[in-house]
């Protein structure tokens, strides 16, 4: 059926975070729970939240009997479009080799810019889909995805096709980032290639992606070069997002917060007073458990850090080559286990604020007329999730008022 009546009926909890805006952690632990209730969805939006479970006119009925209902977990931050794997460079790790080590040698996101060089758009777009299909299994609804894994222009136009291909399944919302400085290839300096991707790159790349990202950090692209390119980007009306602070604090903050970004990423080495300007800016800190699980797990992020600045923060997964996990639940996880998120905060920042680092702002949230990107939860109460996050227990999945997975099957075709 197209996007229809559906009734999701006889939930033990429906929870969600409240408004349309994003919040700081300090507001986060607010969340909505409405108890034994059913959810009414008609043509894509949620018509209403009815307690009393009456009979009603439905193409489609849910039963979440003894489960939970959550908006659709959106992730902010993947680098999930790629060719090849490097499982050998997990183990170099194991082994003492630092990720900058491994780049040096070759390795890291050179290697990955190779094999996707090298590939076709239909390979990318099967081995992409795995990752896609990975995350839905697991609750995500919108995912951000982006191009960075080029050596040239037309590799960069082929990743966005990727995502544009996702989008076309209908199995999953897409925000598509062009990574525009991303690493440096070999024969450049990082100038040379700033200049490079601002005069070929950026005109052609602005009409084919919402978002324009820049790896803003030692051994990346300097506060200057991100600078231009981000200014060139924003010029064009596109809006901007960065990657900073995650290997060294080389005051990538100080001089780009003022952009207006609509989120900063990784954070791991800034500091209060440099959040407190983002917070003051607008913008919303993306922060990304899973990255220091696999590579530096003693560099977590610290939710204390970003409640003392007043920043309202979404998790994501930076689902990569090197950071192999597209499970939003595992994030949410780590989030309370070791960075010091509540759950309710953990659900906020995957919810509401991750909507908002992506641009997508009415996802996130569960109320009369907002999207209806649900996640059914096999959980007697959704403060189970972290404590359950290795067992499979999204049971269903609508996407845009459209079943995608019903009953832990994924749908071939939203029906």
């Amino acid at each position: 059926m197209k996007a229809g009546r559906i009734l999701i009926r006889n939930a033990e909890e429906i929870v969600s975070p409240t408004g349309t805006k994003a919040v700081d952690l300090n507001s986060a632990d607010e969340v909505n729970i409405t108890r034994r209730s059913s959810i009414l969805i008609s043509n894509s939006r949620v018509e209403g939240i009815d307690v009393r479970h009456g009979s009603t006119d439905a193409d489609l009925i849910i039963d979440a009997e003894g489960c939970v209902v959550l908006p659709g977990l959106i992730d902010p931050h993947t680098h999930m479009i790629f060719a090849g794997t490097r499982e050998d460079e997990f183990y170099r790790r194991l082994h003492g080799e630092s990720y900058t080590d491994i780049a040096r040698s070759g390795g890291g996101i050179l290697r990955t810019a190779r094999y996707t060089s090298e590939a076709g758009a239909d390979q990318i777009y099967r081995q992409t889909m795995e990752r896609v299909r990975s995350s839905v299994m697991n609750g995500i609804t919108t995912l951000e995805m982006k191009t960075g894994y080029s050596l040239d222009l037309n590799t960069e136009v082929k990743m966005s096709s990727v995502a544009e291909m996702v989008r076309s399944t209908g199995i999953v919302n897409v925000a598509t980032t062009f990574l525009g400085l991303h690493f440096v290839p070999n024969g450049f300096t990082s100038e040379e290639f700033t200049e490079k991707v601002i005069s070929e790159f950026l005109p052609v790349m602005s009409e084919r992606a919402s978002f324009a990202d820049v790896f803003c950090d030692s051994g990346a692209f300097s506060p200057e070069e991100s600078l231009r390119f981000l200014r060139a980007s924003k010029s064009r009306g596109m809006k901007l997002k960065v990657h900073a602070d995650e290997i060294e604090n080389i005051g990538s903050l100080d001089m780009l917060s003022g952009l207006g970004l609509t989120s900063a990423d990784h954070l791991i080495n800034s500091t209060v007073d440099q959040l407190s300007a983002l917070a003051k800016n607008g913008s919303v800190g993306v922060v990304l458990p899973i990255t220091s699980f696999y590579l530096d797990p003693a560099k977590m992020p610290v939710a204390d850090r970003f409640m003392k600045a007043g920043l309202p923060v979404a998790l994501g997964t930076d689902c990569s080559p090197a950071t192999y996990a597209p499970n939003m639940i595992f994030a949410i996880y780590l989030a309370v286990r070791f960075c010091g998120f509540s759950i309710n905060q953990a659900l906020t920042a995957s919810t509401l604020n991750a909507a908002i680092a992506v641009g997508m702002e009415g996802r996130g949230t569960i109320a009369e007329n907002s999207h209806a990107d649900l996640i059914v939860v096999k959980a007697n109460s959704y403060r189970e999730i972290p404590y359950k996050f290795g067992s499979d227990m999204v049971k269903d999945v609508v996407v845009n008022g459209r079943p995608v997975v019903k009953d832990w099957n994924l749908i071939s075709e939203p029906i």
